[in-house]
C-alpha cells in the first residue's frame, strides 16, 4: 500500500515505505537464521536455507535500489520476492499440517 501510495504521489509514504523495507530485512535475516538452525537440526531440506538467503539478499538489493531511486528494477524484484515468501509460506504451512 505504501509503494503504491507513493507512486501515485503521496510522497509522505515514502518514509514509511523505508521503515517497513528495515523491518522485511530484519525479518528476513531472522528467516535466514532460523532455517540454518533447524536444517543443521536435520528437521528441514536445504533448499529452504538457499530459498531464505536468496530472498535476504533480494531485500538487501530492494533497499540500494530504492535509495537509489531504481524503480525499474526495484519494482518487479519486490513483486518478485513477495510472490517468493508467498510460495514460501504456503510451503510451510502445507507442510505443518502434514
Amino acid at each position: 500500500m505504501l509503494a503504491g501510495g507513493f507512486l501515485s504521489g503521496h510522497y509522505d509514504a515514502l518514509a514509511a515505505h523505508a521503515v517497513i523495507g528495515g523491518v522485511a530485512a530484519a525479518a528476513m535475516l531472522l528467516q535466514t537464521i532460523t532455517s540454518l538452525v533447524l536444517w543443521r537440526k536435520a528437521a528441514i531440506p536445504s533448499w529452504t536455507v538457499r530459498v531464505s538467503l536468496i530472498q535476504l539478499i533480494i531485500t538487501g538489493a530492494l533497499i540500494v535500489l530504492g535509495q537509489q531511486r531504481i524503480l525499474g528494477v526495484h519494482v518487479p524484484l519486490a513483486v518478485l520476492l513477495t510472490v517468493g515468501v508467498a510460495l514460501s509460506l504456503l510451503h510451510a504451512w502445507r507442510q505443518g499440517r502434514r
